[in-house]
């Protein structure tokens, strides 16, 4: 990350805003302004700083002039938030990543870009964190964990030691996934639940054990417009 450079963040919701609040006053980093699809882009400002639609945002905002970051949420199992940052990406962008200075990240643990790692969470000693990837309040990531690209960590949710979790997952608020246990690629694992044993590609586990559910991820999560 270039640290005399300000950051645009795509998105107006509540993760926009907290991801701001972070970048401000905890990494000391300038903040520039908002950008989000046009169909959203209802206002000028955000947060009190500009906003304008995605398609300009090269204009306003040259990509010599900032990084971006896309704190996007895990709708559509976070294919919105892939889409985004590869048109970022094309657009010329250099991407950031954000650690929060309380989250306790082992050394040798580089998340990739376009990650975020929100306060109180512990990464542990041989994690590996791909990119794209939203990991919330309060995590824990045990010992040679491995995150995927393209996943979403709600707070509170806690791996053990050689857990994998494929890429495009939801792991939900308070989910614990026992040691060793693989997430396959694109499940949704609901809040609260407690996954023993591994599970199967794009399936959506609840309870405690946790058991798949007959709905699809996308069901859950929502469908690409």
């Amino acid at each position: 990350m270039v640290e005399d450079r300000g950051v645009l963040i795509f998105g107006v919701a509540d993760l926009a805003s907290v991801t701001a609040h972070y970048l401000r006053h905890e990494a000391q980093r300038t903040v520039v302004g908002f950008t989000v699809d046009r169909a959203y882009c209802v206002a000028d400002t955000h947060e009190g700083l500009e906003l304008v639609p995605f398609d300009q945002a090269t204009r306003r905002f040259p990509p010599d002039s900032c990084e971006m970051l896309l704190p996007l949420g895990w709708t559509q199992m976070n294919a919105l938030r892939r889409d985004r940052l590869g048109q970022a990406r094309e657009m010329g962008y250099a991407i950031a990543r954000f650690v929060s200075p309380s989250a306790r990240v082992a050394a040798g643990v580089c998340p990739g870009e376009n990650t975020c790692i929100a306060e109180g969470t512990m990464v542990g000693p041989f994690c590996e964190v791909g990119e794209n990837v939203q990991i919330r309040s309060g995590v824990v990531l045990s010992h040679h964990v491995s995150v995927g690209d393209d996943c979403f960590l709600g707070a509170g949710a806690v791996a053990g030691g050689r857990v994998s979790i494929g890429a495009r997952c939801v792991i939900g608020l308070g989910a614990v996934l026992r040691n060793g246990v693989r997430v396959a690629e694109g499940c949704f694992i609901g809040a609260g639940a407690v996954v023993v044993a591994d599970t199967e590609p794009d399936g959506v586990y609840v309870g405690c054990p946790a058991r798949r559910m007959e709905r699809s991820p996308l069901d859950v999560a929502g469908r690409m417009a």
